[in-house]
């Protein structure tokens, strides 16, 4: 499973995801910001191959950007947005 992160947010979810899901086989890729993580989704998703792959995008939350993003499944939380 790929995570895409908009910065370096692995470190912190990393432990979170091994606590919960213990022998998850997950990727981290940190994409260098909130604006290639949008880009990311809306190129993978929007593919015939890969829109269907287990793929998760992690953005910081952004009051006032919370408009602007896709529409779609999103789990808002006070440390991100995840789809």
């Amino acid at each position: 499973m790929a995570v895409i992160f908009e910065g370096e947010d692995a470190k912190y979810f990393g432990p979170r995801f091994d606590m919960l899901r213990p022998g998850l086989e997950w990727f981290p890729i940190n994409s260098g910001g909130r604006g290639i993580v949008l880009e990311l989704y809306r190129l993978i998703t929007g593919h015939s191959s890969y829109g269907s792959s287990k793929t998760y995008f992690f953005i910081d939350r952004d009051f006032n950007e919370i408009e602007s993003l896709p529409k779609s499944p999103f789990f808002i939380h006070n440390s991100g947005i995840f789809c």
